[in-house]
């Protein structure tokens, strides 16, 4: 079988180019929205290559001219890796149409805002709704003084504030079988603390294979959970064992969109992901970051999300979505962190501040 790499490089040629960094302002896409056309529109697109089929769409939408669609990448890399599957089983690949199963961006025309595009399209009858892409950002991790190493695993002068990992430890350390993905800035997979535990993700940031941590936060996280235990190195992480996933859909300021993190949740879905962590919220709600979430949640997997670190009563979405495990944060005396976000919709509180992990050179921090 041919290589795939020749196949990858001329399919991200075709990719309009995402913005590596969204200013920390923000609250939605300025140069995009998302649209998902209704179900029955599929019989009326013509078998045809993608781009023409994406372009009978268009037009059909009546926008000003300068207006393009665009599949989300995940839809793409299917498409790809369904393609090299049948030409390896000698079996001949039908013409490529566009999955309207799923979102599509819509790039806006010049002259036409996100806001007024939405209100244009929002009563189409060709869709199912048209939306803001919004935008999110990582729960910062505070950088508070040292009081205990791993004071979160086991904690003697209180222990109803820690988790108890010795005594869950005695049941298991964990499994190869269980595959987590972690929804962040990306992973440092060449430290020793993840040895022989990555399997290969994507960055949906800049739509490539490269998964570097280019901000410390999606390591630090990954450190916590599964760093690697009895290899010499100063801790260890909650499991030993689980194969880890490195899903980048946060840029090097720790903010993403909210369509990088659908087509994270859809890439890890696909992929088998038992569990997907998502530590990071936005302050308005979605409709296509909620399909992705409901898909994986029906397929069994665990979704665990943070409340939030902006000391308030409300719990950024998607932690406030009934079907998520949506964690808020507490201290080493049991109680409520000072900028942990609270409210009825949090399921579960956990040691959250003064964490001992790993940072993305490999040292251990708070």
């Amino acid at each position: 079988m041919k290589s795939i790499i020749p196949l990858l490089a001329a399919w991200l040629l075709t990719i309009p180019l995402r913005a590596q960094l969204i200013p920390a302002s923000s609250t939605f896409a300025p140069d995009h929205i998302l649209i998902k056309f209704r179900s029955n529109v599929e019989q009326t697109v013509p078998a045809a290559a993608t781009t023409n089929a994406l372009s009978t769409l268009l037009t059909r939408l009546n926008l000003p001219a300068g207006a393009e669609l665009s599949e989300p990448a995940f839809s793409q890399l299917l498409r790809i890796q369904q393609s090299t599957a049948n030409r390896a089983a000698h079996i001949a690949t039908p013409d490529a149409t566009v999955d309207l199963n799923r979102f599509l961006y819509l790039r806006l025309p010049p002259g036409l805002s996100a806001e007024k595009c939405v209100q244009l399209l929002k009563n189409h009858p060709l869709l199912e709704y048209a939306e803001l892409d919004g935008v999110g950002s990582a729960a910062q991790i505070p950088n508070d003084p040292i009081f205990n190493v791993q004071w979160h695993l086991a904690n003697n002068s209180k222990p109803s504030a820690c988790i108890q990992a010795p005594a869950a430890w005695d049941i298991t350390t964990g499994s190869t079988n269980v595959l987590v993905a972690v929804l962040d800035s990306g992973l440092n997979s060449a430290l020793s603390e993840f040895t022989n535990r990555v399997v290969p993700g994507y960055n949906f940031v800049s739509n490539n294979t490269n998964t570097a941590d280019d901000n410390d936060h999606g390591t630090s996280v990954a450190g916590t959970l599964a760093a690697n235990a009895n290899n010499g190195v100063v801790g260890a992480g909650v499991d030993w064992h689980c194969r880890i996933l490195p899903v980048k859909v946060l840029d090097a300021n720790n903010y993403g969109y909210y369509s990088w993190w659908a087509e994270g949740v859809d890439y890890a879905v696909a992929l088998g992901a038992k569990v997907i962590n998502l530590s990071a919220g936005g302050t308005t709600s979605d409709t296509t970051l909620t399909y992705s979430i409901t898909n994986a949640i029906a397929h069994g997997v665990v979704f665990v999300v943070s409340a939030g670190n902006d000391s308030i009563g409300t719990i950024r979405f998607p932690g406030n979505l009934t079907n998520c495990i949506t964690v808020g944060a507490t201290d080493q005396q049991d109680q409520r962190c000072g900028f942990s976000n609270f409210g009825p919709q949090i399921d579960l509180v956990a040691p959250g501040t003064n964490i001992n992990t790993v940072g993305i050179d490999g040292t251990w921090w708070y």
